[in-house]
């Protein structure tokens, strides 16, 4: 973003101007010079990206504007969190716009602007105040995940909610010993008004594209407590949950080894991340290894 802000990104208008090109039009929409402000906000394919934003964006006088004017303009707009994603939206867009140039890689909107989320809960985790020596070294085992046995699989779940269009998103991530990611899955469903529930069915969600996958022997993690709890100890009312909790541990019985946990959320970003994605996206997707390039990106933001 320095770079952007001092105009010194080799954009098609700088290297044109550069005499390093022949000439300067953005060579994703063949519409207009590729300015900075062009390939970052104006660009069809980062527009595309934008709508996803998490926030409101508007950049009526970005074609008159440089970057350092527009984040200056934004910054007074959004907040500090806001403004973070944006940043990390726009490198997510300049590494998209690389794929495709130098690649011949499309950038896909929604992989995308997860991919700058997943940079951003990552930089905020390395951020967070560190803890003293020793309290650091007795949480270790619980802020880290973990890898399964060796010929067990590590199912990690998870739920996002957005509650103005009443929709929430389930996400799964499956690895083995190695750390290998072997499947991940988005899915999109009705928020009935309780996150216990999304959580569950994200719980169910994850048994689903394990069976599917042929699995036998399973670790599942969930950062909901409350939704493990339930599971293992097979109690409650009959509650809307407890129809999803009597679902999972009807499909329990279709796996060999099964055991379910509760991991505390940073170590289970990935899930997490994968949920966020499923919010803006409407349909069931379940990637199979080979995982696609674009959603190892996204994960391995998170590493």
């Amino acid at each position: 973003m320095w770079r952007a802000s001092h105009n010194l990104l080799p954009t098609a208008d700088n290297l044109w101007r550069r005499e390093i090109l022949l000439e300067p039009t953005c060579q994703i929409c063949k519409q207009g010079k590729e300015t900075t402000a062009h390939t970052l906000l104006l660009c069809k394919a980062a527009k595309k990206v934008w709508r996803y934003a998490p926030f409101e964006t508007c950049f009526p006088d970005a074609v008159n504007q440089d970057m350092l004017e527009i984040m200056v303009e934004m910054a007074k707009k959004l907040t500090k969190s806001d403004i973070e994603v944006m940043v990390a939206i726009c490198w997510t867009i300049w590494y998209g716009r690389n794929k495709f140039l130098f690649e011949g890689k499309k950038m896909e909107p929604l992989l995308t602007i997860s991919r700058a989320e997943a940079v951003v809960e990552a930089f905020r985790r390395v951020k967070q105040p560190t803890l003293d020596p020793e309290a650091k070294y007795s949480s270790k085992n619980q802020q880290v995940w973990s890898p399964p046995p060796d010929n067990t699989f590590k199912v990690n779940v998870d739920a996002a909610v957005n509650f103005d269009r009443q929709k929430a998103g389930l996400g799964v991530v499956i690895r083995d010993s190695s750390n290998k990611v072997k499947v991940a899955a988005v899915k999109s469903t009705l928020f009935t008004g309780d996150v216990q529930t999304a959580e569950a069915e994200a719980v169910e969600w994850g048994l689903v594209v394990a069976k599917s996958a042929a699995f036998q022997c399973i670790m599942v993690e969930s950062d909901c407590q409350e939704v493990v709890k339930l599971i293992n100890n097979n109690e409650g009312s009959r509650t809307e949950i407890m129809w999803v909790i009597s679902e999972i541990q009807s499909l329990s019985k279709d796996f060999q080894n099964i055991s379910y946990y509760h991991t505390p959320r940073s170590c289970n970003t990935h899930a997490h991340s994968l949920a966020k994605l499923a919010l803006r996206n409407n349909e069931t997707v379940v990637w199979l290894e080979p995982i696609p390039v674009e959603v190892e990106s996204v994960l391995s933001s998170l590493i």
